[in-house]
């Protein structure tokens, strides 16, 4: 089978557009005189058409990112890490390979008959594209898969915003964006952790003292400092934050690391006045982390000691008045600037509350019931946190009565002080 060619003087190069032809390899021969055919020491393989079966991960921002020592290996921005599987597609030349992405173009490199990677370009709009395989930088198979470019997810609220050095808490994020998530994880600085989509209704019947949907959240953004409200208390922490976005809001959520873990592997020279206040981000698909520029600030593990009194009546009512050792969440072991900044986020994150406990017939306190949980005021001047005891009916009535409390308004201390 022939075709004509044609010559371009200015490089010297003859050129022939292939004929169509059934998959194989053929001799290419050239004629100068359309009679007699000189056989060249080319071979040509005519390819089968590739078949596209799967993009993953399917779906990516519609950004890149600049690489960091954490991010990814070397430097400059790079998109999502995309690997393209089908048939047929170890047939061209290794850097001939090309991703078409609508009508962007990126290298591609082959990683078996069955298996190409690119990345995905960091210029597209939100929204699906379709994603093409070229073997030779020119001719792109029509068989296409689509990727779809997210916009960057936004997180409007982390319920609770601050918790114990311990961890093992669960963390919500509420906000917009999240769905379609191949791959979700939080990462607490460098500390990475599995995350998942939750119901938002889920997120809210954990969170205290919920506002209406219609009411407007009356604090800043996570990582300012908040001024603390008279009770020492902020709104963040009963933050249905989301609740005021005008699109549909979603939840996910990732169990909060030990701030020892995080602590490990931070950069002591950036980190060692702020330990307490890690910094949060967010991937849909494994690979990009969207910085959220949000923080989780961890306290230290408050540990009850007395209360005064230690007795009242079964009507409640009485001002309660509960010490102890970090009870603020501050350790002041620490350095005083640090011990000073960590007071500083807690005070405007906290949401004080006091919890009670009817221990059972024969308890060990481990089968303790709660009965009442009330608001708590954190007594700075006098350092000391008080709270209204709740009527105590039938049948607390004659049972041993504990009291623990919490600084997130979630998660209560494991150490109690009995009242009667």
């Amino acid at each position: 089978m022939w075709v004509p060619p044609s010559y371009d003087a200015a490089t010297g190069d003859l050129r022939c557009l292939t004929p169509p032809h059934a998959p194989g390899r053929v001799v290419l021969a050239v004629s100068f005189n359309g009679e007699h055919y000189e056989p060249t020491t080319f071979n040509y393989t005519f390819a089968p058409e590739p078949l596209l079966l799967e993009a993953s991960p399917a779906r990516g921002p519609a950004f890149s990112i600049q690489c960091t020592s954490f991010d990814c290996r070397g430097g400059g921005s790079v998109g999502t890490l995309v690997t393209v599987s089908g048939a047929w597609l170890g047939a061209g030349e290794r850097h001939l390979y090309r991703c078409h992405f609508n009508d962007t173009v990126v290298p591609a490199t082959l990683i078996d008959d069955a298996h190409v990677r690119c990345y995905s370009p960091g210029s597209l709009a939100p929204g699906p594209a379709a994603l093409r395989l070229s073997l030779n930088a020119q001719d792109v198979a029509p068989s296409a898969l689509t990727f779809f470019f997210e916009a960057t997810p936004v997180v409007s609220a982390l319920l609770p915003p601050l918790g114990p050095a311990v961890g093992g808490i669960n963390l919500t994020l509420v906000g917009a964006g999240f769905g379609g998530g191949s791959h979700y994880e939080c990462r607490f600085g460098r500390v990475r952790v599995p995350a998942l989509e939750t119901a938002l209704e889920t997120a809210l019947e954990t969170t205290p003292s919920t506002p209406p949907p219609n009411t407007a959240p009356s604090y800043r953004p996570l990582g300012a400092h908040l001024g603390a409200s008279p009770n020492g208390s902020s709104a963040i922490a009963s933050a249905t934050v989301a609740l005021a976005s005008p699109s549909a809001p979603a939840a996910l959520t990732c169990v909060v690391p030990s701030l020892a873990a995080f602590e490990a592997d931070a950069d002591p020279a950036v980190h060692r006045f702020e330990s307490h206040r890690v910094p949060l981000a967010l991937t849909l698909n494994g690979q990009q982390f969207t910085s959220l520029g949000q923080y989780f600030v961890y306290h230290h593990e408050p540990r009850l000691e007395t209360v005064a009194p230690a007795v009242g009546p079964s009507d409640g009512g009485l001002i309660l008045r509960l010490r102890g050792a970090h009870l603020d969440g501050g350790d002041r072991n620490q350095f005083e600037r640090l011990w000073l900044t960590q007071l500083e986020d807690v005070r405007a994150l906290a949401h004080y509350r006091c919890r009670f406990y009817a221990a059972a017939e024969d308890s060990d306190g481990d089968s303790d019931a709660a009965f009442a949980t009330v608001p708590a005021t954190w007594q700075a001047l006098e350092e000391v946190l008080t709270c209204v005891a709740p009527p105590i009916g039938s049948p607390p009535v004659g049972r041993n009565i504990t009291v623990a409390i919490s600084l997130n308004g979630i998660t209560f201390s494991t150490s109690r002080v009995s009242f009667r």
